[in-house]
């Protein structure tokens, strides 16, 4: 079948411009001039990015200071996520957020590390009052760094609603980029989907632009639906990949406004302009999942799922397309970004066939999980019970007892699928664990049974971890008796499970250390810390209880 496709599209230079501005209500994050490396509302594995990340020229330790005045209502330590953290509360009621950062300005540790040592933490989550930290407009605050799961130096900003905590986009509170280039529009979708927005499989054409096509004028404005394409109870629907370039770094691949005409009507409308925390998992419904996972290109959807809660969407509609026998619509697709920078794409679509295929509703609940329904399965070894919107699409009923299986590895789900297995007879029920796939589970003991929540379809097993975690030097050696270094590292790692607990001490008392996750280290900072001749003590846990002790006297000179 040959596709054809007229595309009114403005051409653009391929220069990039990068100047960051920002409201003079506004003091700078950063104390060197702002690069944008990503925007927000970039679609991300499992979860929109939900601030700006600004550039730190590859490396660490580059001032961030307050954007605003206010206090510091908020303090985060942890390996993963956002690493080290700091939420600032402000009159206006916005909240900025610093994520990532290497260390803490003096004025906060001056309060936070007491609070670390009473509590023997090296991961925390703390709340403050007004009065603990108060914040000037402008005040240092932290450096930079590359903490939790950051893939390399950067500042990740964010500001949010303080009553909700919706994250805001920056560029529509005091942020601007300048900008002058439209988005990109790369290629789109068509989908035949049921009443609910439900894909029906096999049934999608994907359609590229081109734009050396464009230029030599091969292309024509009408793209013709195969009869079997959509059945007597169907829809069309849309998707689109765009970009829209911003600077030499990077892109932000969502733009900020799409739109969907269907002969004059509006029909779907989605504008990025904030999105709310337990909401940001739903990009899995809000993306074409399969095509990212095919090959690695996201497309965003012109339509959606009817029990999708984003409030991205502006029209009270699914964004689905009736289209009858013989049969022709006018479409227009609007791409914008937030300076109003906009490509619009027209076409039409055909249906030449007088009378659409006879077919029963495709989706039934004897052969398929329904996002609509909820579940419990059952064998005689395990339980799963599996609540109501946990499916984002109709997903086939594929439960097997032995091996436990539910699902296939690559489908996403929504919400936490909850499981309980009978323990292995013959073992410690305390050595044992929940692993879906390759990956083991936060699990908790019940009486006689385990239970974990998981995130992800597939194969089900219980594990054994016998196995102590291991520890070894990394920028000293382990002969090595005298310690000139002011920053210590250890090379940790675990076989089965995770750490779960690492702690050190000096002389039999606590003091903190990171969780170096990314590079599975340890790091001890002592610049701060007067030793002469003391005993070192690491002590490692894993989630099954499993501990290594590192013990050494050293001297520090």
């Amino acid at each position: 079948m040959k596709i054809h496709l007229l595309i009114l599209i403005c051409l653009y230079s391929k220069v990039f411009c990068q100047n960051l501005t920002i409201d003079k209500l506004f003091h700078p994050p950063l104390g060197i001039p702002m690069q944008l490396v990503s925007g927000f509302g970039d679609l991300r594995s499992n979860h929109f990015h939900m601030g700006i990340d600004l550039q730190t020229n590859g490396v660490e330790g580059i001032p961030i200071h307050a954007v605003l005045e206010g206090f510091v209502s908020r303090i985060k330590l942890s390996p993963k996520g956002y690493g080290k953290v700091l939420y600032l509360h402000h009159p206006n009621g916005m909240t900025s957020v610093y994520a990532h950062c290497s260390e803490f300005a003096k004025e906060i540790l001056d309060v936070f590390l007491p609070i670390q040592e009473k509590l023997m933490l090296n991961e925390l989550d703390i709340t403050l009052n007004p009065e603990d930290i108060p914040i000037s407009k402008g005040q240092l605050i932290a450096l930079s760094g590359n903490s939790g799961t950051s893939s390399g130096p950067h500042l990740h900003f964010e500001l949010r609603d303080s009553k909700t905590e919706d994250a805001l986009n920056p560029f529509l509170n005091g942020f601007s980029l300048v900008d002058s280039f439209a988005p990109i529009i790369k290629a789109i979708k068509i989908y035949a989907v049921d009443e609910k927005g439900y894909q029906i499989p096999g049934k999608a054409l994907k359609i590229n632009i081109l734009l050396s096509e464009l230029n030599a004028g091969k292309l024509t404005k009408q793209i013709e639906i195969p009869s079997d394409f959509v059945p007597s109870y169907g829809y069309l629907c849309l998707s689109i990949s765009t970009a829209d370039p911003v600077n030499k770094i990077g892109k932000t691949i969502a733009a900020f406004q799409n739109t969907c005409i269907v002969n004059g009507d509006t029909i779907f409308m989605s504008k990025i302009d904030r999105i709310a925390f337990d909401e940001t998992r739903f990009i899995n419904s809000h993306k074409d999942f399969v095509e990212d996972q095919a090959s690695n290109t996201k497309f965003q959807k012109l339509f959606k799922i009817q029990h999708n809660p984003l409030e991205i969407y502006k029209e009270n509609k699914l964004g689905l397309i009736t289209i009858n026998g013989n049969d022709s619509l006018n479409l227009e697709i609007i791409v914008a970004d937030v300076n109003a920078n906009k490509v619009n794409l027209k076409f039409t679509v055909k249906n030449n066939f007088s009378k659409a295929p006879k077919s029963k509703i495709f989706y039934d609940s004897k052969t398929f999980f329904l996002p609509d329904s909820s579940y419990t399965l059952k064998s005689n070894k395990a339980r799963i019970e599996i609540e109501k919107n946990t499916f984002y699409e109709p997903v086939n009923k594929l439960f097997t007892a032995s091996p436990l299986q539910i699902g296939l590895a690559n489908i996403p789900i929504q919400k936490p699928l909850k499981l309980f297995l009978k323990v292995k007879d013959n073992f410690s029920i305390q050595k044992q664990f929940i692993k879906v796939n390759k990956d083991a589970l936060k699990t908790k003991i019940l009486e006689n049974e385990l239970f974990a929540e998981a995130l992800n379809l597939g194969l089900i097993s219980i594990q054994i971890d016998t196995t102590s975690p291991q520890i070894k030097t990394n920028n000293f050696k382990e002969v090595d008796s005298m310690i000139t270094k002011k920053v210590m590292s250890w090379k940790i790692s675990d076989s089965q499970t995770a750490i779960t607990n690492y702690n050190l001490f000096i002389d039999g008392k606590w003091a903190p250390i990171v969780y170096d996750l990314k590079n599975q280290m340890l790091v001890f900072n002592r610049k701060n810390s007067k030793l002469n001749k003391s005993t070192i003590r690491i002590i490692l846990s894993d989630a099954c209880g499993n501990e290594q002790v590192w013990e050494k006297i050293l001297t520090f000179l």
